[in-house]
Formats: C-alpha cells, structure tokens, sequence
C-alpha cells in the first residue's frame, strides 16, 4: 500500500475508533466512497482493535503513556476564573475543545461562552486551527454569526476565546413546525452568514443543523469555525502544510464528496453542506449520501427539489457557482419567480407569471374599460391628494446597501434610522417606527401588502451608497394605495455633512406627501450641521448593536459609544445612546443601582450640549419613574420628550406604563395604544399593551392580546410569559403554567417566567414543584441580577412571610417592577399590611398622581 493510502487509513481509523460501533457502518460507508479496498483495510484495523487486549490500541496507549502532557492544566471548575470571567458550568465538548458557560465579573457584569483547548489537545494543529478560528472571528460582524468578544490565554500559556452567550435552540428543533416558507427565510439567514465568511475567504468546511442555533428573536447564528479553512491565508497564518488528518476533519453526513475523499476543499464544500442542511430543515431527515438517490419532486415542490439537486451534485464545478446564486433561487421560489434550477420552458415561465399575478381572465377582461378610464383620470390627477389617499401615514422601507461593501449594512441601516427619525419629528405626519420596516428589509413582499400590514398610505424606499468621503441616498415615494410611484430624487453630500443630508432627503419626502410643516421644522430642514466623521462612524456602529440588544450587543454598543465620546467628548447624541443601554440594561442583566446612575450622568449630559433632544428627554423620563419613582417628572419629560417627537413610539408605551402604575388607567392604555399604532409589527410593544390590559384588569382583553402575539411571533418569549401571568390574574392556574412552560422551552433560564410558574404551582397546591423553581431562581441569583419583585410574587403564591421583605429590599435596590405595586392585583393579599402601606407612601404610590 502506497504512503498516501496508508495516510488515508490511518486517518479515517483514528475517527472511526472514536465512534460508537452502531456509528460506524455509517461512517465507514462515507467516508470510503465506494472504496472496497479502503473499506476493507479499515475493517481489519477496526476488528483488531475490538479484540480483548488489541495489539494496536496497547500499543497506541503505551506511547501515549510516554508523551510528556501538552498541558498541566486541570480542567476549569465552577467558579473559577479566567481572566475577567469567572467558570459557571460547561456547555459542551468537541474534538478540539471544550465551550463553558462564564460571567464577566470586573467592571460589567454580562454571560459569555469560553471556547478552551482541551487538556492534551495543544498539538501544533490543534493549536494553529484555534489560532485561526480566532483570526477568522476577529474581523467577523455579522447578525448571522457567533460574535467573538474577546480572547487571552490561560496561565499555562493555552489561548482561549470569549464568545457571545447565544440563548436559543436547535435550528431542526426551532424550525419543527414552521411553515415551509418560515424555514426557507431560516435557511436564507443561514446563507447570508456563509456568504459573509466566503467573502472574506473563508470556508466553514463544517456547516451542519448542530452549530446553528435559533435566538429567542428567531435569529439563526452560525457557530464553531473550528476547522474553518482560509482560503487565501498570510504567511503567518500558513504554518505547515495541511496534512490528511487535517482535511478528514467532517461531519460525514454533511460532508462533501471531495472532502470525504481528502481533496482540497472551495466555497462549493460549503454549498453542498448547504444543501444537506436545507434538505433536513425541509424534510426532517437527513440528505441522501451521493449514488443513494437525489431530492425527489414527491418529497417537495419540484423547485425546490431541483434546488437541493443543484446544490448535493457530486461534481463541484456542477453546483451553485456561489451561496448567492443558491440564496437567489430560494427567494425566487419565495417570489414565485422563475427558478434558475428548474429545467427552462415557455409553459413554466407562464405558470410563474400567472402565479404572481393572480388576476382572473374574466376580471381581467370585464375591468379592461376601467383600467383604462382609470389610468386617463390618474395622468390628469398627477399627485393624489394625501388627504384622500391616506398618505399622511408614511413607512421608510430599510435602505438598499449599494456600496458593493457587507460591511455597510451598517451604514444603509443607520441611515434609514435617522431618515426614519428626522420625519418623525413632523406633528402632521404617522411615521412607522425602524423596529416595524426592519422585517421587510431584503424586499420579497409587495408594497401594497407591506403597506396593509403597516397600515400606511405610503411607502418609502430607496439605497444608500458610500463612496470614499461622500454619501448618497437615492429615494422613491409609492402611493401605496394605487402601487404607483409619484416621486423620486437623489441627494449627495460629504459625510460630514450628512446630516444635512438625512434632514434634506425626509424634508422632500414631506414635502411631496404635503406634510404640513411648522417653522421649526422649516428651520430645521435648512440648517447644515457639520459632525466629527470618526465620531459619527463609530456612533453609528453603536447604534446597529443597541438595535439588536442582546446583552453583548449593549456592552458592545456602550465601548463604541464611549469611543465616541473619546473623539468628540461634546457629542450630543452619543451620550444620549450610552444612557439608553444603561437603560437597557437594568433590572435584567444589570442591578438599576448599577445600571441607571450611569444612564442619568449620560442623559444629562446630552441635555447639557442639546436641550432639544428628544431621545434624552425620554430616557429621562424612564429614569425618573422606574428608577426614581418621581412621577411628576417623569411624566414632564415624557411629554417634552414627544412634543420634539411625537412618532416616539417606544415614549409612548414608556409614558402609558407611567400613567397606568399611577392609577390613570384610561389615558396610560391610550398611550400604549399609540405606541402599537406606531410599531404596529414590534412583539414588544404589542406585548406591552397586553402587559397594560391585565394591570388595568381587563384580563380577557389581555388574554386576546397576547394570545395574538404568541400567534404571530412564536418564538418571542415575553409574549408566553406575560400571556401565561394574565391567565393567573384571570384565576386560571392550569392554562398559566402551561403557557409559562412553553416560555421556559424557549429559555429555561427566563427569570419572569419560572417566578410566576412557582407561582401558578403553588396556587395549584403542587408547593413540591414550586420550592424546585424557587431554588433555581436563588440558585441563578448568585451570578445575575434578578428582581426582587419576582422573588416577593414566588412568596405570596407560597404563603411565605417574607413578601414584603423583599419588596422593601426591591425599593431599596430601586426595582423598577416595583412601579406595578398599585395595580398588581397579585399583590393584594399584601394591601392591609402597614408595612405596604408606608411602602406605597414612600414610591408616591398612595394617591393618584393628577
């Protein structure tokens, strides 16, 4: 046998032995191809190594025995530290390493994952991939993609990475159940990721269901680029020349035909994986291996079986010639557009127009007069009267990036932001909130749907293209009504005057729709600030991760925020973000007496530079009822904070919540109301307004509300939550635990819902199962933040009497739940306590605030 089958042999038996016996076949019949001589060399290693003190495996092990240990490192306990982090349990191991679940300890306090070494495992190999993997991730952003946080090594010299937290499940898990089109936009988030990285160079080599998981949001995250491979490294980064060992690495039921044959791998091993992955998330199994069969069109639709086929062809050159061309016929098959897979033919290209055009013949031919009566009396009209169209009501469409740069996306998505923001300021106008259009970013829906689901009467939409020290933003207004454009410009400026920029491009937009504009919004329009462009960038990067708002993103956004400030310390609006994810932070991941003097210090600031700023005003509204309980003053800045923005929808909600918690039930839902109207798409507002119902004791309206939400967004936690505690309040235990339970399916360590689950079980005389949830909440409270509310709900379901102990510590901490202690029917076994009484006095909680 020549060196390189040997090579060959050896590798495979080194991953076969691994193996648990029933796995083998399996593996074997992969990884061979087709191979008898290889298949049966392995065999007989494989047999020989099975039998009572096997030769090869004593040997294996003796020489094992005289290595001298890569490492003395034991491996990380509980609570130990690494670093700033300190060990709460492992995650996980694989072939290279082992992942533990930390907390940051120093000066913020945020979960993280920590991706060691095994003890043993720092060969040069194992010590170069993880080098790479390191490399790779750092020059990784990504929504789509694990983010890397930081990095050091051990103090025996292995390096270790720090990685976001990813609170999610599965994809096969979370995609069990969706509709096919759902898991066709999955799959699409999926392909951006691996797009992303092949623009870099970079081959995942391992793309499989196990290392994506789905946040709570719905977001697929790519994970573990292990054994990713750069396609175009740097000499520091070549180190020796990749061995066998080093391309056998795989997942053999995800693996390409070149790789399991250990040849060189390209972007079309990913896209094979690709379509193994997709075959799965499809059909719930696992693709056939190449000669076992092909996607049948009695599986699927027959476009999409022809997708699959693409994609699993044994030759590379034979597949998607990229993961875009694979990304654009699954939108296509999403748009009923023809698909580049299917084979070509007059008939099917027909049956795909009618399909996106389902407009009867006999319709058709009985409106043809008054089509074109009506298309006559439109070219006479010219532009509708916003009046009788509705066009008052406007939605900024998410910005095309057109710089030709992924690493854009930020800048196209903040400047649909401030475009977004600057028309908002406008009284006369309904401007549809960022949180709202964001879904439709990537296009796929006609306007005159999208319109509907926003309910507007139009539609704006457009590209930002960034070229050197110049911006440019291309726009177009649609009647939505009539699906018709009726205006459409281009406005360019340098970057540092972009803020001109933004506010002349949505001062066009209001002033083709005939917004009415007041003087201050004509003064506005015409000044031309100038910003500090270093500033300004990095402004913005702060606040693309406030958007997505997980703890990671929040700590990342409060490093460029201060950045910021570093460059321009008079900057306005980067103090006014820094207050708002301090603000984010608290009660949840940070304690508010941590969290909320940093966010007030900033928030004042900010009024300092610019008394007019409408954001700071409203997180100092926040500030002053949930952290300070000073409801006058909140309600003040409240209010001014919409006098300068009256399309604030999250103000609105914020100020509902206010007037609701002081008794003035009516105006408080009125506020909510606005802000749903506002964001009508946002989970969490559409939650809120649900929250305001039960509180205000219109617990049937509540239960409608949120069963609605739970419908449409299914993996949005808070809405199970908050629907499962408006079955308590509604005196229905059994159907609050189990809802309460699916909110725990999608997080097992959401605080809310296991406090009010040991609430609903104690109510149902299981005090068993509602001390086991009582323990764990004390148990998860000694490495994060959890109200003390919640602890003194678990007490009154369990007839403790520690309640208002709790409550008074929950004041003291300045728990902002405790601003719910006037209309929390929960709380009323607790009302004639005098305890609760002086409690009420000192929140100012005692007597409706007028």
């Amino acid at each position: 046998m020549g060196a390189d089958k040997w090579s060959r042999v050896e590798d495979l038996f080194h991953q076969a032995v691994e193996l648990a016996p029933a796995d083998r076949s399996k593996f074997l019949e992969c990884a061979c191809g087709g191979d008898c001589e290889l298949l049966r060399e392995l065999q007989v290693l494989l047999d020989a190594d099975a039998a009572e003190d096997g030769l090869l495996r004593g040997a294996v092990d003796r020489a094992i025995k005289q290595l001298p240990p890569e490492s003395d490192e034991p491996a990380p306990q509980v609570g130990q530290r690494i670093g700033p982090y300190s060990i709460t349990g492992l995650i996980g191991r694989g072939g290279m390493g082992e992942v533990y679940h930390a907390v940051r300890e120093d000066d913020f306090r945020m979960p993280v994952a920590i991706k060691l070494l095994k003890r043993g495992g720092g060969t040069e190999m194992a010590l170069r991939r993880f080098r790479i993997e390191r490399q790779i991730l750092a020059g990784f952003q990504h929504p789509n993609i694990g983010r890397l946080l930081d990095g050091g090594a051990t103090a025996s010299g292995l390096p270790y990475l720090v990685m976001e937290y990813i609170e999610g499940v599965p994809l096969l898990e979370y995609a069990a159940g969706l509709p096919v089109r759902e898991r066709l936009r999955l799959f699409l988030a999926v392909c951006s990721a691996v797009q992303y990285a092949h623009q870099r160079h970079v081959v995942h080599r391992d793309i499989k269901p196990a290392n994506i998981l789905v946040t709570v949001d719905g977001i697929p995250k790519l994970l573990d680029f292990g054994i990713a491979k750069l396609l175009h490294p740097s000499t520091a980064d070549r180190g020796p020349s990749p061995t066998a060992a080093d391309n056998a690495v795989m997942t053999p039921e995800y693996a390409s035909p070149e790789q399991i044959r250990g040849e060189p791998v390209t972007i079309a091993t990913d896209i094979y994986s690709l379509g193994a992955l997709l075959f799965e998330v499809l059909t719930g199994r696992q693709a056939p291996r190449p000669g076992n069969g092909e996607p049948a069109a009695h599986e699927m639709d027959a476009e999409l079986a022809a997708i699959l086929r693409k994609a699993l062809r044994q030759q590379p050159k034979e597949r998607y010639a990229s993961v875009a061309e694979l990304s654009d016929d699954v939108e296509r098959f999403l748009q009923d557009r023809p698909v580049h897979a299917h084979k070509e033919s007059l008939l099917y290209r027909c049956r795909k127009l009618l399909k996106r055009n389902r407009l009867p013949a006999a319709v058709a031919a009985a409106t043809a007069v008054l089509s074109l009566a009506l298309l006559a009396g439109l070219n006479r009209m010219g532009t509708p009267n916003r009046a009788d169209t509705g066009m008052w009501s406007i939605a900024v469409l998410p910005f095309e990036n057109s710089s030709g740069d992924p690493g854009q996306e930020y800048f196209a998505d903040s400047m649909t932001d401030a475009v977004i923001t600057e028309l908002a300021r406008i009284r006369s106008l309904r401007v549809i909130s960022l949180t709202s259009v964001m879904p439709f970013k990537g296009g796929g829906r006609r306007l005159p749907e999208i319109a509907r689901s926003l309910r507007v009467g139009a539609i704006a939409e457009g590209s930002v293209q960034r070229s050197g020290d110049r911006a440019r933003i291309t726009l177009r207004l649609v009647n939505a009504a009539r699906d018709r454009q009726v205006w459409s410009g281009t406005f360019e400026r340098e970057i540092r005057n972009v803020l001109a920029l933004q506010r002349q491009a949505a001062a066009a937009v209001a002033s083709e729709i005939r917004a009415t504009l007041t003087d201050s919004d004509r003064v506005r329009a015409s000044e031309s600030p100038r910003v500090n462009v270093d500033a300004y960038e990095t402004y913005l990067k702060g606040r693309h991760a406030l958007f997505r708002s997980s703890v990671g993103d929040l700590q990342q956004s409060i490093q460029l925020f201060h950045q910021a400030l570093g460059i321009d310390p008079r900057y306005a609006l980067a103090y006014a973000g820094l207050a708002e994810s301090y603000m984010t932070l608290s009660g949840m991941y940070l304690r508010p007496r941590e969290a909320m003097p940093k966010a007030k210090a900033a928030a004042q600031r900010a009024l300092e530079l610019d008394s007019d700023l409408a954001e700071a005003h409203f997180i100092m509204g926040v500030i002053q009822g949930s952290y300070e309980f000073d409801w006058r003053r909140a309600e003040d800045e409240f209010k001014r904070a919409l006098d300068l923005n009256p399309n604030n929808a999250l103000a609105h909600l914020w100020y509902g919540q206010s007037l609701v918690a002081t008794g003035r039930s009516h105006d408080g839902i009125e506020q909510v109301r606005i802000a749903h109207d506002l964001d009508p798409l946002s989970a969490f507002v559409e939650t809120g307004l649900g929250q305001m119902y039960f509180l205000c004791g219109d617990y049937a309206q509540a239960i409608q509300q949120l069963r609605s939400v739970t419908e449409s967004d299914v993996g949005f936690i808070e809405s199970h939550t908050w629907l499962g505690v408006s079955y308590l309040y509604a005196r229905q235990p059994a159907a609050a635990v189990r809802e309460l339970e699916r909110a725990r399916q999608l997080d097992p360590r959401q605080t809310q819902s296991i406090a009010y689950l040991a609430y609903a079980h104690a109510k149902l005389g299981e005090r068993e199962k509602a001390a086991l949830l009582l323990r764990q909440l004390t148990d998860m409270s000694r490495t994060q933040h959890i109200p003390e509310y919640l602890f003194a709900i678990v007490s009154i379901g369990m007839n403790r009497n520690d309640a208002i102990d709790w409550l008074e510590k929950g004041y003291e901490e300045r728990d902002d739940m405790l601003g719910w202690l006037k209309v929390d029917a929960l709380l009323d076994p607790l009302r004639g306590e005098p305890r609760f009484q002086r409690l009420m006095k000192q929140m100012g909680l005692d007597s409706p605030v007028k």
